[in-house]
């Protein structure tokens, strides 16, 4: 078992499996429910939104390039398929993903998804997204989804 954080949720690995919290329900943020409870309430409610709006966006978008969403417990927790991290610069990735969406992840998506490589794994040898509960990530997604799981090089140099 191993734990990961992230700037909004963490995750519990166990064996192929990803168990995808909000980050707000870590033992680690009890000091803010203490400090500001309605503004930690407010974020929590968001963080479960993402979860929920990751796991619904499965059943409305059909592209291999997600990393599938098994279960959601109503957003309070997540279940994915583990996948193998990226070795490979963050920069060459997004200089990649620009090229691949007609630079649409510069201009319309969140930064934090497309310029983080911990958002994306490698599995069966391609590229796979594993933070998509974003809304403008969704278009990204939805409108390049296929041509970033097909044309996209783990040996791309910038």
């Amino acid at each position: 078992m191993e734990i990961k954080r992230g700037k909004k949720r963490f995750v519990i690995i166990v064996g192929n499996f990803v168990f995808k919290y909000p980050i707000l329900l870590s033992p680690r943020y009890i000091k803010n429910w203490t400090r500001m409870p309605i503004q930690t309430f407010k974020n929590l409610l968001i963080e479960i939104e993402h979860n929920w709006s990751e796991f619904t966006f499965n059943f409305v978008c059909k592209t291999p390039f997600l990393l599938r969403t098994y279960l959601s417990f109503f957003g309070i927790f997540n279940v994915q398929k583990f996948g193998e991290s990226i070795e490979m610069p963050e920069g060459a990735m997004f200089v990649q993903f620009n090229l691949l969406t007609d630079q649409d992840v510069w201009h319309l998506a969140d930064e934090h998804t497309f310029a983080n490589k911990e958002n994306f794994c490698k599995s069966d040898g391609h590229i796979k997204i594993r933070d998509y509960g974003g809304k403008n990530t969704q278009a990204i997604i939805q409108k390049y989804g296929n041509k970033i799981y097909k044309n996209f090089r783990f040996d791309f140099k910038t």
